[in-house]
């Protein structure tokens, strides 16, 4: 079975995290060999009593599991942190409100892995709509104009994600080095916030799994948020949760 590390993005919501658990271990983590677990459980959606019981459902599926559960919330600090702590040559890489729809095994991303410019493996989704008109990778091309005239070649623009998603340990660790804690993590890889990053990246690629095949994993927080009139918000270059009866916290 081939050996990978998880990687898990959460907030203080034991029940959405056992959910998501429950999906990915019947559903592809069987299918591997896990050689470690790192969660982070931000401080952000419950209290003390949530957080320990989010600690237990971590620890029913990983024993040995590394949980962090820091004292401020910061998605981006909080992705450094996991990628950071990394050992292996694939992670998977989970947030707390996901399910996968269908198996997903090794033999599936075996060949796209046997091209080395590929760093991550993005599971699509119907909530990111992410377009193959171009090819199986996640990346838009940038045309670069002089006086509104198109001068040299197109440029690829790779985009890397948070989604769930394999990502190679080396290009996760290195990452999480070069990532700004102010920014959202996602986006710092193509939006110019942060360059440094962004010239790391700029020849690794993105491949989008599941073209021919339905979706295969949903985003259930946004159920969750919607019950609770919880919106997400981009503000300052980072992402943060809003509704009525909280202030802004960054995103687990």
């Amino acid at each position: 079975m081939k050996e990978i590390e998880i990687c898990v993005v959460a907030g203080r919501r034991p029940d959405l995290l056992k959910t998501t658990l429950e999906s990915f271990q019947r559903r592809l983590l069987s299918h591997f060999s896990i050689i470690g677990a790192y969660v982070n459980i931000d401080p952000i959606f419950g209290d003390e009593i949530d957080k320990d019981h989010t600690v237990e459902v971590v620890r029913s599926y990983f024993p040995e599991a590394y949980v962090n559960t820091p004292a401020t919330a910061n998605f981006c600090t909080a992705v450094k942190h996991l990628w950071g702590a990394t050992k292996s040559d694939l992670i998977l890489h989970l947030e707390d409100d996901w399910i996968v729809n269908i198996d997903i095994t090794p033999d599936m991303i075996e060949n796209i892995l046997t091209n080395p410019d590929v760093v991550q493996i993005s599971f699509n989704n119907i909530h990111k709509k992410w377009d193959f008109s171009d090819g199986p990778f996640h990346q838009r091309l940038r045309r670069t104009k002089l006086f509104g005239l198109k001068i040299g070649p197109d440029r690829i623009l790779p985009y890397f994600t948070t989604s769930p998603s394999f990502m190679r340990g080396s290009f996760a660790r290195a990452s999480a080095g070069l990532l700004d804690a102010r920014f959202d993590p996602e986006k710092q890889f193509y939006n110019e916030t942060n360059p440094g990053l962004q010239k790391a990246v700029k020849n690794h690629r993105n491949y989008i799994l599941g073209k021919d095949q339905p979706y295969l994993v949903t985003d259930i927080g946004r159920d969750w948020r919607d019950k609770r009139h919880i919106q997400k918000s981009f503000v300052d270059g980072a992402s943060v949760w809003q509704h009525d009866e909280m202030q802004s916290e960054p995103k687990p």
